[in-house]
């Protein structure tokens, strides 16, 4: 449970969390984290199911208005197979989503490893070449470039529904929180590294010889942000969590089916009807005999309420819960 934790770290943000901002014209956007069990790349596919589920249940056929987002680093992205797994599926028709924005944030190092030790392309992002995805790699220490390449990167992806890849290009300053410390396995590199000034005064800086913003103005923005951080971070240590909200049923709970206030099963006489329907074929198209032979193994034993096999258990439970306004989608 969150209380728990004796002090604030990195693990907390694993639970996952959705906000919907309002603007001033009446429209809404919802930003939805998944909750993520791992630093791993396994929530690739969920994110994209997720989408594609909601895409489909609010008849955004297109995928206009649900658009998925994956958040990567640079040695997960190219080492990792979950993520070419996910991706060579962006154009088959019952997987599609309209186009991902992929967000590498490259820093170059992996967790300790260069990328010629790591990798055998240029770039971690070499594969997505295999799905013809446009790919920008923009110096994350350019904010003006940072803002662009994100807005071009919506934009092709809204008109041509297709996955785009940023590769943010920038720097850790710091180890891990698991005591590794960067410095032992690539000293060089964070030699400069610990030279480079941080990215929010490099922008303040520029915004201010610009005539953008004063430093009085800078200072009075950061300072806000800062009392809103701080209130926020001491509003959650008084923050009680209902287990709810992070945590699923465990399997248990779930075979009772009574709990639910249903009982899952069907009558003989709906088995049956159902049963006619999915063992028989159409009389106008021509079968392979081996199939043909299937379905009337099949329609036979709804006949005789015998020897049903697991095959035709489950064409049955789909059968049922599309009969009832389900959307049944398989996926293996």
């Amino acid at each position: 449970m969150m209380s728990d934790f004796a002090n604030s770290g990195d693990v907390k943000y694993h639970l996952g969390t959705t906000f919907t901002k309002h603007y001033p014209d009446g429209r809404t956007l919802t930003s939805t984290v998944l909750a993520n069990p791992s630093h791993l790349e396994t929530i690739d596919p969920v994110v994209l199911g997720r989408a594609r589920a909601e895409q489909h249940l609010i008849g955004d056929g297109k995928g206009e208005k649900v658009v998925p987002i994956l958040i990567h680093g640079d040695a997960a992205f190219a080492g990792q197979g979950v993520v070419y797994e996910s991706m060579q599926m962006a154009h088959l028709i019952n997987y599609k989503v309209g186009g991902t924005i992929h967000v590498i944030v490259n820093n170059q190092i992996g967790f300790t490893t260069t990328p010629n030790k790591s990798r055998s392309g240029t770039y971690c992002t070499d594969l997505a070449r295999s799905i013809d995805a446009p790919i920008f790699h923009v110096n994350a220490d350019s904010m003006d470039d940072v803002a662009k390449v994100f807005r071009i990167a919506a934009e092709y992806r809204q008109k041509y529904h297709n996955d785009v890849v940023i590769d943010l290009i920038g720097y850790r300053k710091h180890g891990h929180n698991e005591l590794d410390q960067p410095s032992f396995t690539q000293p060089l590199m964070y030699k400069r590294v610990a030279q480079m000034k941080p990215v929010a005064d490099k922008y303040e800086a520029q915004l201010v010889s610009e005539g953008v913003l004063s430093e009085q103005d800078a200072k009075a923005m950061k300072d806000k942000i800062k009392v809103e951080l701080e209130r926020a971070y001491e509003a959650s240590k008084n923050h009680k969590f209902k287990i709810e909200e992070w945590k699923s049923e465990e399997w248990e709970g779930i075979k009772d089916v009574s709990k639910f206030g249903k009982d899952t099963g069907l009558p003989i006489a709906s088995i049956k009807a159902l049963g006619e329907k999915i063992a028989v074929l159409p009389d106008d198209w021509t079968f392979h005999p081996t199939v043909k032979r299937i379905f009337e193994t099949r329609r036979k034993s709804f006949v005789e309420g015998k020897g049903i096999d697991w095959g035709t258990a489950e064409a049955l439970a789909f059968a049922s819960l599309i009969q009832e306004g389900f959307h049944v989608r398989i996926s293996g």
